[in-house]
């Protein structure tokens, strides 16, 4: 935190402090020392590189019943400069001399919106703020501090130059406009990288209402997950999201690396009812009986794998359309999915009536345990 105390006991002017736009600052001003001071006291900005000053605060007569104090949230293209001034009244004795006015500007960075924004709109120059939002995902994600762990990502596409890196912070959001206006994809095998590293207790992430467009050649993911090194479960929450894929195997959702068998991986998918389309195959690499995979109310469009091990995991299909006979593979005995009130379905060309029913074991191939519930 940055902070510039100046003492004036008859006129002049203060040094200056840099505000770049959407961080916030405090003011405050009182005399100390004596009962009045009389003289003009401005808290001056420019916004032309401190080729001139206009005042944005002016106080007169102050004593020491008084203080002068606010915040202000910079909101201009590239940032302000603000200084304090004082003056005397038409050259005046500003006051005893005993009297001085305290003055203070302070750079509080972290008291800022807890909130990230992004809109096509945006530059990456800015700092997110509700009226200065950045352009990119990418920007939004580097932002992210202990203390601001929501982005706002406003309706657009979104077409970042490098896989997306999910910070390791605990607790961050990411909210689109709903999967229908907010879309995002990436130059590289993922779209998005989860990888929380090391971490003193489970740690949990959330995505809500984006498309993830991993469609960009064959063999994008769409979010591949590693839990590498962390000593801690890993907790994804995916909610209101859909995928759209080059091809179904293509894997939307990708724990690829687990090589922490010590805590599990818990992945939590749910839409809302609506026509929620997962394409692309979902894979988990099982090494820990605390491994989940939830799913509900999505429109699964690929397969789900799972590895091989014999690992005690669950995979709870609820409330889901599946691909009719062919909705899971590999996997083992020890794995158990379970599918409550879900349909299989079956994909026809536009000339041919697509066919459902009731899912039944014949739609789970592989080696899982099948527990089915109407």
């Amino acid at each position: 935190m940055n902070t510039l105390s100046t003492t004036f006991s008859a006129v002049g002017v203060g040094p200056v402090m840099f505000i770049a736009k959407g961080q916030r600052f405090s003011y405050s001003a009182s005399v100390a020392g004596g009962e009045s001071f009389l003289g003009i006291l401005r808290l001056a900005r420019s916004r032309n590189g401190m080729q001139s000053f206009e005042a944005v605060v002016t106080a007169t007569a102050i004593t020491d019943a008084t203080t002068v104090s606010g915040s202000i949230l910079v909101d201009s293209f590239k940032g302000d400069f603000y200084r304090w001034e004082v003056t005397a009244y038409d050259g005046a004795d500003p006051g005893p001399a005993s009297d001085n006015v305290v003055t203070n500007l302070t750079e509080l960075q972290f008291e800022l919106e807890d909130t990230i924004y992004v809109s096509p709109a945006g530059n990456d120059e800015h700092f997110g703020g509700i009226g200065a939002p950045v352009v990119s995902i990418t920007r939004a994600l580097a932002l992210v501090t202990g203390l601001r762990k929501t982005i706002r990502v406003a309706a657009g596409d979104y077409a970042e130059l490098a896989p997306l890196v999910w910070p390791t912070f605990k607790g961050v959001r990411m909210l689109g406009e709903g999967s229908d206006f907010t879309s995002i994809s990436a130059v590289g095998a993922s779209v998005i990288t989860v990888t929380p590293g090391v971490q003193s207790s489970t740690w949990e992430g959330f995505i809500e209402g984006v498309n993830i467009d991993h469609s960009a050649g064959a063999a994008q993911h769409g979010i591949t997950f590693s839990n590498a090194s962390m000593g801690k479960k890993l907790l994804f929450h995916v909610i209101n999201c859909t995928f759209t894929a080059d091809a179904s195997t293509d894997k939307s959702i990708n724990v690829a690396t687990h090589t922490d068998a010590s805590n599990g991986i818990r992945i939590y998918m749910s839409g809302d009812g609506t026509q929620k389309e997962i394409e692309g195959a979902i894979y988990f690499l099982a090494k820990n009986n605390g491994d989940r995979l939830n799913l509900d109310q999505l429109w699964l469009r690929g397969v789900i794998t799972t590895s091989a091990d014999a690992v005690p995991m669950n995979i709870r299909i609820r409330r889901c359309m599946i691909p009719k006979g062919a909705a899971s593979a590999g996997g083992n005995a020890a794995q158990t999915i379970t599918s409550v009130s879900s349909y299989g379905w079956t994909d026809f060309n536009n000339d041919t009536p697509e066919v459902y029913a009731a899912a039944d074991t014949n739609d789970f191939d592989g080696s899982h345990t099948e527990v089915i519930v109407a």
